[in-house]
């Protein structure tokens, strides 16, 4: 009778360990840490609103107080170009002081230029506190990005485009409730209000870091 050849056992691949991965030169893919992302996105969510708060509210603001276009036409810029500055200077500053405690720093400075704001009126102040203002709301967007991206090393793309979404949808939504308010109240309240935005961003920051 014909002898039967026992059946070869099955080969059983063992996954890569971490050394060998290194050796290959991949790295072991790590979970995200979800927690510090969404923080990290409710601090965008806050920067977003307060900086759209400014932009969209001071045409409005100062046309009520009954200047021409030509005088909020020059003040705008004056916000962005405040904008343009803290953003050179955070981004330099927060490799040498941490993430989290520049967003931190920078939207606490951003308050007092807020609260200012809303009990200025239309003086010359205006053009002091307005690049004030832009500086350090704007400070805080480039340092929030890079700290998202370092969350998520493996979704960078990912991760930034939901922060650049997060970013312009809470000041899109956020500006309709600040309009409601405005009609309700006027708009040093509404300037009050994005002190406060600003402070509870820079807060929740400083309690990540």
């Amino acid at each position: 009778p014909a002898r039967h050849k026992p059946a070869a056992a099955p080969v059983i691949q063992e996954a890569p360990s971490a050394a060998a991965s290194l050796k290959s030169g991949t790295q072991p893919a790590r979970p995200i840490p979800w927690k510090g992302v969404l923080v990290i996105f409710f601090v965008a969510a806050m920067q977003g609103w307060s900086s759209q708060n400014i932009a969209i509210f001071i045409p409005k603001f100062v046309a009520d107080l009954g200047q021409p276009a030509s005088v909020y036409g020059f003040l705008l810029p004056l916000f962005t170009i405040g904008g343009v500055i803290g953003n050179l200077l955070s981004a330099a500053y927060a490799d040498k002081f941490g993430r989290s405690r520049v967003i931190f720093v920078v939207m606490l400075a951003a308050v007092l230029p807020l609260v200012g704001l809303s009990l200025a009126g239309y003086s010359i102040w205006m053009y002091i506190l307005l690049p004030l203002c832009g500086a350090a709301i704007s400070a805080a967007y480039p340092v929030i990005v890079t700290l998202a991206q370092r969350l998520v090393p493996g979704g960078m793309g990912m991760v930034t485009g939901l922060s650049l979404g997060i970013v312009f949808s809470s000041g899109a939504l956020g500006t309709m409730f600040s309009g409601a308010l405005a009609d309700a109240v006027g708009f040093p309240p509404v300037f009050l209000l994005t002190a406060g935005l600003a402070l509870l961003g820079g807060l929740v920051a400083l309690a990540r870091a």
